[in-house]
């Protein structure tokens, strides 16, 4: 998992926007919650849906803040 680094003099997110933070929070809460909690199949398999399109939103994110 990506470390996050941190500004010390004003203890802002250096390396992500608030909004990947929110992202990756969701995307860990969700997997989290499938491995954890008895859920049927369905209920799975749309929670790790939401998760797959959190991530691919990330995953985008990161490449338009490489250009």
């Amino acid at each position: 998992m990506e470390r996050l680094v941190v500004n010390m003099n004003n203890s802002n997110p250096t390396n992500q926007s608030l909004s990947q933070l929110g992202l990756k929070a969701f995307v860990t809460s969700t997997l989290t919650t499938c491995r954890s909690a008895t859920f049927d199949v369905d209920t799975n398999l749309r929670l790790l849906d939401r998760a797959w399109e959190a991530q691919k939103q990330i995953w985008a994110s990161q490449e338009f803040l490489a250009f």
